[in-house]
């Protein structure tokens, strides 16, 4: 199953790593025991704060190996 989340958590002015969180481990619950990836893409906007894209990429991580177990 291939899930390509919104990218609009990245478009906020202000980064809440917290909801990001959320969606990623509500879809993930869903999903449990199915093979998932996660493909985040067509973003527009990350307001001039490239590092949201690299803790989303980590938070992606973190929940996946947490569901994986």
């Amino acid at each position: 199953m291939s899930r390509k989340p919104s990218p609009a958590v990245f478009a906020d002015d202000h980064w809440n790593p917290d909801r990001a969180r959320h969606d990623l481990r509500d879809f993930l619950e869903k999903s449990r025991g199915c093979h998932v990836e996660l493909i985040m893409k067509d973003i527009s906007t990350v307001r001039r704060q490239p590092q949201r894209l690299w803790e989303w990429a980590q938070l992606a991580r973190e929940e996946a190996e947490e569901f994986a177990r």
